[in-house]
This record gives structure tokens, sequence and C-alpha cells, in this order.
């Protein structure tokens, strides 16, 4: 009968300590996928931090500024996926004021649309968009790179830098809306006889000189007058007091 009681209890101790070793097997199953899901959700997390890096903006610095994107253009090539802003400021701005100005617009633009590079042109008149940047550019690709958008996969700013080329100016040297009013005719009169000379297949240029005094005649100038806007819209446009 004691022979039968410690067999008997053996077999209950052997059994429990199995049960035992079963559940204790589970709670570090449990442990273990705990800590490989949290290790899963870490990473996740840092992935997506990296993939939306966002620049911080001082709001601070523009809250007074005035500004406009005048144009959105689908620049992309196969492999990449570019974007162009045309963004115009009225008023007198600094270097620093664009650069956040520059943040702002593609923290923004990040919402809406995927892409590897972008850039930013900067002008103090709407009528200036197309001939050349008068205020400067910013653009935000990988490294900074424009050239390098095709090494990236679109929506992924992981490695994306800002490259400001940004210029100050001398805001005592800009334009007056109506001296823009008589480049812009010279400008536009300019083109509408090169491409007519075009369409003549003649090598010819157009006669600057004609053009002047017709520029002239229609806004009750001299013809130095006109030729003295243009040369101050040339000296704006490429002046950088840096």
């Amino acid at each position: 009968m004691t022979a039968l009681y410690y067999v008997l209890r053996s077999k209950y101790v052997i059994i429990f300590n199995g049960e035992n070793r079963i559940k204790q097997g589970g709670l570090r199953m449990k442990k273990i996928i705990y800590l490989v899901l949290s290790l899963i959700l870490i990473i996740g997390l840092v992935g997506c931090s990296d993939s939306d890096s966002s620049a911080s903006v001082d709001e601070s610095l523009i809250k007074d500024v005035s500004y406009t994107i005048e144009k959105a253009e689908d620049i992309s090539i196969a492999g990449a996926k570019r974007y162009s802003l045309d963004v115009v400021v009225s008023k007198e701005v600094s270097v620093e004021q664009l650069q956040e100005i520059s943040k702002k617009v593609i923290e923004d633009y990040k919402k809406e649309n995927k892409f590897n590079a972008i850039v930013v042109g900067f002008y103090d008149y709407k009528e200036y968009i197309g001939n050349g940047y008068s205020l400067g550019k910013t653009e935000f690709a990988p490294e900074g790179d424009w050239s390098k958008a095709m090494e990236v996969s679109t929506g992924d700013y992981s490695s994306m830098d800002y490259n400001f080329d940004l210029m100050k100016k001398d805001w005592s040297k800009k334009l007056t809306q109506d001296e823009v009013t008589v480049w812009k005719q010279w400008n536009e009169e300019y083109t509408k006889v090169n491409d007519e000379l075009m369409g003549k297949n003649s090598t010819d240029l157009p006669n600057e000189d004609k053009i002047s005094q017709e520029i002239a005649k229609q806004n009750n100038l001299t013809k130095d007058q006109v030729d003295e806007i243009l040369m101050k819209k040339s000296t704006w446009t490429f002046s950088n007091e840096q």
C-alpha cells in the first residue's frame, strides 16, 4: 500500500511537473512573440520616420510674408517623379525668409504628392516666370542633388536634403510695375519677330533697336528709356548682394 502510494505520488508529481513545464514554455513563447512584435513595430516606426522626414519651419519668420504659388508643373522623367513650383513674393524678403518659405511650400506639397525631387523657383513679379528665377531657387532632392532623383523610391525622403540657391537683393533696385510692363511688351515682341523669322527659315535675328523704338512709341517713352529698363531688368535678375 505504501509502495502504491509512492508510485501514484510519483506519477502525480511527474504529471504536475510536466504541466508546469508546458505552462512555463508557453509563457516563454508568449514573451518571445511579444518581443518580436515590439521589435517589428519599432523598426516600422523608425522606417516611417525616415521616409517621411519633415523639416522644421520657423513660421514666425514668415508670418507677415505674402506669397503665392503661381504655377506647379510635373517635369517627371522615366524613373523619377519631379515637380517644379513657381512662387511669387511681391514684397521685400531676406534669404532666410526665402529658405523658410521653401521649406513650408515643400512640406505642404509633400502632404498631397509623392516625388523624387522638387524645385521651387522664386520671383518678385509673376511676369518673370519662364525667364529665369529673379530671386533664386531651392531644390529638395537626394543629398540635395537634383541629378540623383532616380536613385531613391518615390516618396522616400530619408536621404533628401535642401539645396538653397537664393539671392540677396538690393530691393531699392527692384523694377516698378510700369517698368515690368514695358519689359514684358519688349520681350513678347522680340519672341513674336523671332518666331516669324524662324518660320521663314531665316538665320537673321530680330532687330532689337527697331523693337525698342516700337515699344517706346507705345508707351510714350524714348528708345533710350526702354533700353535702360531692359538693362535694369537684366541687372536685377543676376544681381546677388551676398
